[in-house]
């Protein structure tokens, strides 16, 4: 699982590290948590966030009694209400797939090596390459394109919009 931020205000677009998250070994499954995601924001958020509106979906481990306590905590304002049928909303949602490209242009084997380890090796490897290789334009364009999207789940009562 892959965590990264984008946003900006004016002119001055910015998009993070791409990060890849650690398993909680605590959790069910060996799986993530609240606590891996919070990891991840002291490494990926903090460092350069400066008071503007954090959005995130309500995937439980993002909306943790604990998670909503380091944002107070560490004074992060989060969006709230994140509309549950709308969860393509957020602009990052639209550059997972520029990403797989990257990927693949990168690492065009990464699907043909049998040994899920070394698999795995592969895409850690190539993953911080395949973000930061999409363009800051496209970045700027998912940005660019946030108040038509809010307009959009306004008009669907915050139900399906075509984003």
């Amino acid at each position: 699982m892959v965590w990264a931020l984008i946003g900006g205000t004016g002119t001055t677009k910015k998009r993070s590290e791409l990060i890849i998250m650690e398993r909680d070994p605590e959790s069910k499954c060996n799986s993530y948590s609240s606590y891996s995601y919070l990891k991840t924001l002291d490494i990926g958020l903090l460092p350069i966030y400066n008071s503007e509106l954090f959005i995130q979906d309500n995937a439980p481990i993002y909306t943790a009694r604990i998670v909503r306590t380091y944002f107070d905590n560490n004074r992060v304002h989060c969006l709230v209400g994140w509309p549950l049928y709308s969860l393509d909303m957020n602009p990052i949602e639209h550059l997972w797939p520029r990403l797989k490209e990257s990927i693949y242009k990168l690492a065009p084997d990464i699907n043909s090596i049998t040994n899920k380890d070394w698999q795995v090796d592969r895409l850690i490897e190539v993953l911080p390459m395949a973000w930061s290789q999409i363009p800051l334009k496209t970045v700027e364009g998912c940005l660019k394109s946030m108040r038509s999207r809010l307009q959009a789940v306004i008009d669907a009562d915050g139900w399906h919009t075509k984003y």
